[in-house]
């Protein structure tokens, strides 16, 4: 299960590709250091894997070697609720910007 990585100046798009299945972490830059987290999505077929980690930890690597702080908004359309993809994101250093927009940050000291 190899990350590989698309780096360009103002987009970061790190995925899985495991036959016919993929999975897919995507970030736009809003401003200068500043991403957005547009999504993490994960074939139904190969969930409960482990590629959800595999992404987020390259994505951590990338945004603590690069110094990116991440924003993302909590949008439970999936599987998972509000509460478990606040787990699942808390795990890897994300903290609440704005609980009533279900905003989250990652690497806010940077700022």
């Amino acid at each position: 299960m190899n990350v590989q990585e698309i780096i360009t100046n103002n987009y970061a798009c790190f995925h899985i590709i495991e036959s016919s299945r993929r999975a897919v972490a995507e970030l736009s830059q809003i401003k200068d250091k500043l991403y957005y987290f547009n999504r993490l999505l994960v074939d139904e077929k190969i969930r409960n894997k482990g590629y959800a980690h595999k992404l987020l930890q390259a994505v951590v690597k990338w945004a603590n070697q690069e110094k990116i702080i991440i924003l993302l908004d909590i949008n439970p359309y999936g599987d998972l609720n509000y509460n478990q993809l606040l787990k699942f994101y808390f795990k890897y250093g994300f903290t609440i910007k704005n609980k009533k927009h279900r905003t989250l940050i990652r690497n806010a000291q940077i700022i």
